[in-house]
């Protein structure tokens, strides 16, 4: 209303005052800007004119010029004539107030025989075909802005026709030339600050011409539709008693509203909050109609689903919530609140559904996905099945040899003790690796923030691991055939690089035959990754075990043929895959056609 009122106060006072001003504003500074760059240009017209005018008036008493124009051309005083005219003629230009003008004179047939500008007559030809000359002769006076054909400039020409000659005066038409034809901005900056200081003035008359007319009214019209807007609370009301209660109303109505925003804005909190929960949330009423549902319901409830949900309301048709559907039509609504939770397993996926009802008769749904926990507690459950039956296996072996040779001391011989002793010692190392490889996997599960990152050499890396199995290698007859260059720069954590090779090559020992090769080929390198190839010529793994090399304690079964140097603990490969994940990579294998197992990976340049 307040809008409207403006509108139409603004369209009787002040637009009609703005708009005639503005109108003469604009006639006036155009007129005046157009005339001003007229006169300057008159002025230059009339400035080369009058020298036109000097120089045929000059011609028209000069002796010389009337020999020279009475005398035969080809006689033998006509050079020296024309010698004599040319000296007078540069005299005269010397002697003119304003020496940078160029003086051109002209024959009846557009002949040029002067030039104030060419000292090579060579240069004169006949400039009858250009504009000032043409408009000359139809007008008996021309102009045009030209470039020079015998000068490299931009010339304002003026040209006089006097029947028996032209005379031409011209200037360089450069930036100089091109400011001062122009209107001085002085008048319209100055009629600028007058519109302004207008328009200023206009506004502040119209403006309290304004407030007065809709003053008390306006404010009571809109107070009653509740339509007051800010600027309408700091309203100037005279100071009397309809002002006095005029402040009251707009101090009260300021409190509500205030109160009204605090709480829509905390609605609004409340609302993103739970829009952006992990957990889907529904909230029915106790006809089961929905009053909220964020995006995470529908998500969840589609899951579980075997047919398209549309619809929250969905919920209460599908046998998969029948139990929660049962406790919403059997809920006691009293002075306490009731709940039910189930959990619903769905392809691999576990969702945990609480129904909470409230003493309002409204219920809540919300639905979360526990998978994650399922998994993790079954991991841990068959975890710690493996790592017992992992570690019986070497402690129930050293515990044998060494009560066998504790209990029947003299049963044994020498040699045969220092068999049992090798063999506890075997398994002791066994279990040793055995440790060691089930604390890097807990350090990689819990603790990735314990892994601190520094500036290493992959090519360093590699040789430090083939120092420390050096003896193995040996032993075995193993070649290694290495494939990069010296310089693979990466920043990472050295611990579980080193793991990442040591594990890969004690791989290819524990399940190689003798005389085993392995190459590592870094076949590959760009801004992000390094890539690369280790590949052994054992005898590879069955297709179907592939998937399942990486799984933690899974072993191969060996061939009867293999033999085997030393114990594996059945973690190095999941060592080695999560080792790579975690510096951002992706590893692979495949067996290789004619028998071996290749290792297809990246590491990252830097890990985050």
């Amino acid at each position: 209303m307040k809008l409207v009122l403006h509108r139409k106060l603004d369209k009787r006072i002040f637009l009609p005052f703005i708009g005639v001003f503005l109108l003469l504003f604009v006639f006036t500074v155009f007129f005046q800007y157009r005339r001003e760059k007229e006169f300057k240009t008159e002025h230059l017209d009339l400035l080369l004119e009058s020298n036109n005018n000097f120089v045929n008036q000059y011609l028209n008493d000069d002796d010389v010029y009337h020999e020279f124009i009475t005398t035969d051309q080809d006689s033998e005083d006509a050079e020296e004539i024309r010698e004599a005219l040319f000296v007078n003629l540069k005299r005269l230009i010397r002697s003119m107030p304003d020496t940078s003008i160029r003086v051109t004179i002209l024959s009846p047939e557009g002949d040029m025989f002067f030039d104030s500008r060419l000292e090579d007559m060579a240069a004169y030809y006949n400039v009858a075909h250009h504009p000032e000359i043409v408009a000359a002769k139809k007008h008996k006076v021309g102009k045009s802005i030209r470039q020079s054909v015998t000068i490299p400039k931009t010339y304002y020409f003026v040209a006089n026709n006097y029947g028996n000659r032209y005379i031409r005066s011209g200037v360089v038409y450069d930036l100089k030339l091109k400011e001062a034809l122009e209107a001085s901005t002085g008048f319209l900056y100055s009629m600028v600050l007058v519109f302004v200081i207008a328009f200023v003035f206009i506004f502040i008359i119209a403006s309290n011409l304004r407030n007065s007319i809709e003053g008390l009214n306006g404010f009571i019209q809109k107070a009653e539709k509740a339509e007051l807007s800010e600027n309408d609370m700091n309203i100037a009301f005279p100071k009397d008693e309809l002002g006095e209660i005029s402040r009251n109303i707009i101090r009260l109505y300021t409190q509500l509203s205030n109160a009204k925003d605090r709480i829509r804005k905390e609605w609004d909190k409340i609302i993103k909050h739970l829009q952006f929960l992990r957990e889907g949330l529904g909230v029915f009423d106790e006809t089961k109609k929905e009053l909220f549902v964020n995006v995470h319901f529908m998500q969840f409830l589609n899951l579980i689903s075997d047919s398209h949900c549309s619809s929250p309301s969905d919920i209460f048709a599908l046998p998969e919530f029948h139990e929660i559907n049962n406790f919403m039509d059997d809920a006691s609504f009293n002075e306490e609140v009731c709940k039910k939770q189930i959990v619903i397993g769905k392809d691999n996926n576990f969702f945990m559904v609480l129904c909470i009802a409230f003493m309002d008769r409204t219920f809540e749904i919300s639905i979360s996905d526990v998978t994650r926990q399922q998994r993790e507690s079954k991991l841990k459950k068959e975890l710690t099945q493996n790592l017992s039956h992992e570690l019986k296996t070497p402690v129930s072996s050293i515990l044998g040899y060494i009560e066998s040779i504790i209990n029947a001391p003299n049963e044994f011989d020498e040699e045969k003790k220092k068999l049992f002793i090798q063999k506890a010692y075997m398994q002791a190392m066994r279990l040793n690796l055995l440790l060691r490889d089930i604390s890097t996997i807990n350090r990689l599960d819990e603790n990735v923030q314990m892994f601190e990152k520094v500036k290493c050499n992959l090519a360093d890396v590699v040789e430090e691991v083939l120092r420390d199995v050096d003896l193995q290698i040996k032993r075995g007859f193993c070649r290694i055939v290495k494939r990069y260059p010296k310089n693979m720069l990466v920043v990472a954590n050295h611990s579980l690089i080193y793991s990442i090779f040591k594990n890969l090559i004690e791989n290819s020992l524990v399940h190689g035959e003798d005389t085993t090769s392995i190459e590592i080929d870094s076949y590959r390198n760009d801004s992000e990754f390094y890539y690369f190839t280790f590949a052994d010529n054992g005898v590879g793994v069955p297709n179907e075990h592939l998937s399942k090399i990486f799984d933690r304690f899974y072993c191969v079964k060996k061939n009867k043929s293999t033999t085997t140097r030393w114990t594996s603990t059945g973690l190095g490969l999941s060592i080695v895959e999560n080792a790579i994940m975690f510096h951002g990579g992706t590893i692979s294998a495949k067996n290789i056609s004619g028998g071996g197992l290749m290792f297809v990976f990246t590491l990252k340049r830097e890990f985050n």
